[in-house]
Formats: C-alpha cells, structure tokens, sequence
C-alpha cells in the first residue's frame, strides 16, 4: 500500500500515518480502526479535561447557527450523537427560547469518562439535563454512534455537529442517521470542511478529515436534491 501523498509515494504501513491515507477529492479517511480510535480518544478526555474555552466555543457555534433561531418550538425526541460534556442540545435551549424538546438520547462513547472524571464538568447527569429551572429527562449510550441501532424507535430531531472528525466511521454514522430520523424530521448538522492544510497535518483528536463533496453527497439523501 503506497498512497501518493504530495507527489511522494509512502509507505503507510510502514509509517502508520493518518496522513498517508488522503483520498482525492473525499479527505483523509472515511474510517479507521480500533486502536486508532483508542488514540482519539484519549486525546479527547485529555482536551476535556484541561480545556477552559467552552463559554467561548460555544459562543462562535450558536452565531454559526444563527442562534437557532429557524427550529421550530417544539421538537419532539432528540438525539444528539458525538454528545461531548455539554451538549449542543443544552446551546439550543439557551439560545432559542421557548423551546421544547420532549426526551433527549445522548449518544457519545466517552460519556460515562466525562461523568466519572473530577476535571470534566457535564451540563446533564445520569438522569436529566437542565435549564435553570427547567429539567429534561435523558437517556445516555456510552457507545458509537456507528454501533447505535435503537429498535423500532425514530427521532424527530437529530444533532451530528463537529462528530465526524472523531468517528471511527464516517458512512456508517451518515446511513445510520438517514435510517433512524424520522419522515420530516430535523437534521441539525455542522461540520468543518478540511483544509489543503489539514490534510497534511498529523492530528491525534482529528483522524477523519473529510471534503465538501462526500458531505454534499450524504446530504443529498435528506434534501432530494444534488448540492454539488
């Protein structure tokens, strides 16, 4: 296996780098395996655990959405999926007032590390996530997202932002979203496009790096229509 990486031909196997495995006009890898995704995410608990940047993050996501100020004010059963400590799902609640979510599933597989770790704080416990004085029941799967198969269950909203890049399969979750959204449901989704510059950077939290054309091709499957 010698993929061609800036007109140099690599040994991947070899070298194991991320970097070797960039692929025209898709990105650097659409999945990767177990021990490679063991390395994420321990650099994920690890950025977690020290980072003290959430209110400002935040902040940047909200204006990125608009404040979500197109959602509707009632959306139904929520599954955010690549979770994290905080929650997109709490964001929106904050931002977006008046705004209603029945039940919300929490699918992230480091979720019972961010809860056990005395240097993370959560917005939501085992139990409920809560908005001042306003509690929402949840219910959390420390799992991936690629082996999350609810049983005869469909969401009426579903969040994916910034969670490809950690994945350990990029398709698998893409397909696994179309099939468990429900008929008119809500796709709440935010990804970074990948840089000529980020293809050839080694990043331990960021082994996927995928390109605007296999996001538009997945994201024709919700909107009917080709966006590339």
């Amino acid at each position: 296996l010698n993929p061609n990486f800036n007109g140099h031909s690599i040994a991947c196997l070899k070298k194991n780098d991320d970097r070797c495995m960039n692929i025209p006009k898709v990105g650097r890898l659409l999945a990767i395996d177990k021990n490679r995704t063991f390395v994420s995410q321990k650099c994920e608990i690890s950025w977690w655990s020290t980072t003290r940047g959430v209110p400002e993050r935040n902040a940047q996501q909200a204006i990125a959405f608009d404040y979500f100020r197109s959602l509707p004010v009632n959306l139904g059963h929520v599954l955010e999926i690549g979770a994290g400590p905080y929650t997109k799902a709490r964001l929106i609640l904050e931002q977006a007032n008046h705004r209603v979510i029945q039940s919300l599933t929490l699918v992230d597989p480091l979720l019972d590390d961010y809860l056990a770790n005395p240097n993370i704080t959560t917005s939501f416990t085992t139990e409920q996530l809560c908005i001042e004085k306003t509690c929402i029941p949840i219910t959390l799967y420390s799992t991936t997202a690629e082996s999350f198969h609810p049983q005869q269950q469909k969401f009426d909203t579903i969040l994916l932002v910034n969670t490809l890049e950690h994945a350990e399969n990029a398709v698998d979750i893409m397909h696994n979203i179309y099939l468990i959204l429900k008929k008119g449901g809500i796709f709440i989704f935010g990804e970074e496009y990948t840089s000529s510059f980020q293809l050839q950077v080694a990043d331990l939290c960021h082994p996927i790096r995928i390109l605007p054309r296999f996001l538009y091709d997945y994201l024709a499957l919700f909107t009917r229509k080709q966006l590339l």
